[in-house]
């Protein structure tokens, strides 16, 4: 059942005030976000890391008009993935927390089934449709790649309903093992074996599809029996018309955000060629990265929101939002510095050196990225608190923007056309997102120690790279970011940006590690016996 608030206008009731101690179910929003996001970041750590070896990998055995192609594939496989589940993976996410536990078991059914059945269908329609979809790219030779690939839109559902219902019970392991880190493990084994059998391309697409079988199948009898120490024994009762009901406003949205996220490159590849496509897709990809720290606290902010929204904990939230985005900043503010001054190093060491021709698509794709992540989980927050017509809006919008801003300027600009294009969609979206959070719930990360770490860490990272000029060798990367991220930290810490939730966040990252942290806790209770 839906909270009767929803899709109301009200802001969160305040809870009364609870002097100045830390309250229990903050302590427990916290550690979800902590243990959650480092889970899920490490996950995606070593997704980032493997996704981009095999990348590596690939580029340098196959043409870059064959990566071209892939990358079409890819990109309407992802459109078809975001639309095919009828939005009922993220309704149950949030079903799971917000519904009794005796209803959780027709949940987390009533999603499987509706997602195998609808995954199947888009799966024989994308096949069956492959050479009017190469027509369209006046490309025949994305017939086979399209038809060997098709199976991955089934397997990819099946994998991320299971996910999200452990993402309901606040269990990031699944999500980081199973989506980001063993796929990508498999797909590079699979890629050089079926390669060198002598199969070329096609033993690479192969590898592609035969990664997402090997997955599901190591995962369905793992979730079977975990899932028992979740769902409480007794009939099932089936909520296929609550998820669809919750589920199709968002298909609306994660349809439209996938689109934005892929309509420059399809654009590109309708009015350039495969070849452009293959060039643009490292740079694009490659600065999605600076916002893979706030990307996985969304994914596990969603529940803890839900969670606290339903106990009417809007100072408790406020705090959880607020601090999570901040210290994502540790991560986003070097990559950002990394991506802008060494646009073609970063390429030439991911990709190749044929690649540093998409250094002007990185630079742009870098700083409208880490504009949107400046802003935090929003999108997850509007999906907590029920606004799905808000999401659907802003989508609409933000696509509408993309769309128009590619049609304009990717004929006249190509590959650089494309960049700002995505940006402007990106940017749009979060944008909007941001305003109605902070409008209709007072919630948004802007108070003064976030800026004042912002500004400390930005300034401060561009200012002691000067010294190294522009062109620091490929295998000095590396190091520079690690050296930006803990100057990063160090400037939160200086510039004394921090509060009593910091102190809780250090006190639950303790238990996380099994190790007290003496002297940082004497460093953050006296930072904020001084900033008090």
């Amino acid at each position: 059942m839906e909270s009767p608030q929803d899709e109301g206008s009200a802001a969160l009731p305040v809870q009364g005030p609870d002097g100045e101690g830390d309250s229990l179910l903050l302590k427990s929003a916290i550690s979800s976000v902590t243990s959650g996001t480092i889970i899920t970041m490490m996950g995606t750590i070593g997704f980032l890391i493997l996704s981009l070896a095999w990348r590596l990998l690939i580029v340098r055995l196959i043409t870059v008009e064959q990566w071209g192609e892939m990358s079409i594939a890819f990109a309407l496989i992802a459109l078809i993935t975001s639309l095919a589940p009828l939005g009922v993976q993220a309704a149950v996410a949030r079903g799971i927390s917000y519904e009794r536990e005796e209803d959780q078991r027709g949940i987390v059914y009533s999603g499987m089934l509706v997602t195998a059945a609808s995954g199947l269908a888009f799966t024989a329609a994308f096949y069956l449709l492959a050479s009017t979809v190469a027509g369209v790219f006046r490309d025949p030779q994305l017939i086979p790649v399209i038809q060997i690939l098709s199976p991955s839109i089934f397997l990819a559902m099946i994998i991320g309903t299971v996910s999200s219902v452990f993402q309901g019970y606040q269990n990031t392991f699944p999500y980081a093992v199973f989506v980001n880190i063993l796929p990508n493990v498999l797909s590079i084994g699979l890629a050089l074996f079926f390669y060198y059998l002598g199969l070329g391309f096609m033993g690479i697409l192969y590898s592609a599809v035969l990664n997402s079988v090997l997955v599901a199948i190591i995962l369905l009898p793992y979730s079977r029996s975990r899932l028992k120490r979740y769902l409480r024994p007794g009939p099932r009762k089936m909520k296929v018309k609550m998820l669809i009901a919750f589920g199709l406003p968002l298909v609306i949205v994660t349809s439209l955000n996938s689109l934005m996220a892929y309509a420059d490159t399809l654009f590109l590849g309708f009015f350039r060629n495969e070849t452009l496509v293959g060039f643009y897709s490292a740079g694009i990809t490659l600065g999605r990265i600076v916002s893979f720290s706030v990307s996985a606290l969304s994914f596990i902010f969603l529940p803890v929101a839900s969670q606290l929204y339903a106990a009417k904990r809007h100072r408790d939230l406020e705090r959880t939002y607020s601090t999570a985005t901040k210290w994502a900043l540790v991560t986003s503010v070097p990559l950002l510095v990394i991506f802008t001054l060494y646009p073609g190093q970063s390429l030439a060491l991911t990709f190749g050196e044929p690649y540093r021709v998409a250094s002007t698509v990185l630079e742009i794709r870098a700083i409208g990225i880490f504009i949107t992540s400046l802003f935090g989980p929003e999108g997850a927050a509007l999906v907590a608190f029920g606004r799905t017509r808000l999401l659907a809006m802003n989508s609409t919008i933000s696509v509408s923007a993309n769309i128009v801003a590619s049609l304009t300027l990717i004929p006249a600009y190509g590959m650089d056309g494309g960049a700002i294009a995505s940006v402007i969609g990106a940017i749009t979206f979060s944008s909007l997102s941001l305003v109605q959070v902070a409008y209709y719930y007072k919630l948004h990360p802007f108070n003064r120690m976030y800026i004042k770490s912002l500004i400390a860490s930005l300034a401060g990272s561009f200012i002691i790279l000067i010294p190294l000029g522009l062109n620091p060798s490929l295998l000095d990367l590396p190091f520079i970011f690690l050296g930006l991220a803990l100057f990063s930290a160090v400037c939160i810490l200086v510039t004394k940006s921090v509060d009593r939730t910091d102190v809780l966040l250090l006190e639950v990252a303790e238990g996380i590690i099994g190790r007290r942290l003496s002297r940082m806790r004497r460093l953050g209770t006296m930072l904020v016996g001084r900033t008090r």
